[in-house]
């Protein structure tokens, strides 16, 4: 198989795992599914946050790679610094499942071809 073919279908099924990113058009006060993925932008910088709260003056969210499930690590900006937010909504966990399934399968599929030599 090669290796075009076979990157595609990793792709597609680390893909699959997760929705697409949408645009949050001028967001009121709300707060997103805890599981949602949430890229916020201000300036040239973005954050992928999770646990996103959208205030009237702010929004506040745990970074994506924060160890700490307490409000010591969440971050917070103005609204007014905010130039826009995209959500994905989809599992985290789902995405590490499935990224571990096609590294899996990848490897399965070497070991039936009978070399784990790269391609």
């Amino acid at each position: 198989m090669p290796r075009s073919i076979l990157a595609a279908c990793m792709a597609i099924l680390i893909s699959a795992c997760a929705g697409p990113w949408r645009s949050v058009v001028a967001p009121v006060p709300q707060s997103f599914e805890r599981n949602a993925l949430v890229q916020v932008w201000a300036g040239e910088r973005s954050a992928l946050l999770y646990g996103v709260l959208v205030r009237n003056d702010s929004v506040i969210g745990t970074p994506l790679g924060s160890r700490q499930k307490c409000h010591t690590s969440e971050r917070a900006w103005s609204l007014a610094s905010v130039d826009s937010i995209r959500i994905r909504k989809g599992n985290r966990n789902a995405t590490t499942f499935g990224i571990g399934f096609a590294v899996g399968a990848y490897l399965m599929w070497r070991l039936l071809v009978g070399s784990l030599l790269p391609i």
